[in-house]
């Protein structure tokens, strides 16, 4: 994982005007974009039934029934996120650090980038949990795994570590990375990447 520069928020398409807990008909301040296939509402992820004749301006029908809280003339506030052109805004510019099919992670949602604009991103996905001002961070190839030892005397030089026998992977390392800004040790197992 790759921590990304800046905050990012996800920015909500619409908000639920009017709808009542076990109805699959919600009206939505605006439209939600004509392919959006799921939409996340008050933390739940509902998907759209396309196949259903329109129930009128900005009204989505659900699959199935809203279990979430009633809303009437737009109180309490509940937010849409779409699951496609869902758009993300930062606080510095990203173009140099990521590509359309990037995946990143903001907060709990993880998210698939569609296009990078210097203040904004386009993103993919089901948005499990509101983020507003939160770290970003690109998926990266690999597990890291850290271990610490919180307790132990011995001569850096000559500490000998032995993995597992059965430790794969492309350039697997272990490494030492001693206090005091001394530069850490590197041991690569096996042989590096052609």
């Amino acid at each position: 994982e790759i921590s990304l520069p800046g905050l990012v928020s996800l920015e909500p398409a619409v908000s639920v005007v009017q709808s009542d807990q076990g109805s699959r008909f919600l009206y939505l301040s605006g439209a939600l974009p004509s392919h959006c296939l799921s939409a996340t509402i008050g933390g739940y992820v509902y998907d759209i039934d396309k196949s259903v004749e329109s129930c009128g301006q900005h009204c989505i029908t659900l699959r199935l029934p809203y279990a979430g809280t009633p809303v009437v003339d737009g109180e309490p506030k509940m937010n849409v996120y779409p699951s496609t052109g869902l758009i993300a805004y930062t606080t510095r510019d990203l173009t140099s650090h990521l590509f359309a099919g990037d995946v990143i992670y903001i907060g709990a949602n993880v998210l698939l980038v569609s296009s990078v604009n210097p203040s904004s991103l386009t993103l993919e996905g089901k948005v499990t949990s509101v983020a507003f001002g939160q770290k970003a961070v690109k998926a990266g190839y690999g597990v890291e795994h850290t271990i610490v030892i919180k307790k132990h005397a011995t001569d850096l030089n000559s500490v000998r570590v032995v993995p597992s026998s059965n430790i794969r992977g492309t350039d697997v390392q272990i490494s030492v990375k001693r206090p005091f800004g001394h530069a850490p040790f590197t041991y690569v197992l096996g042989e590096r990447p052609v």
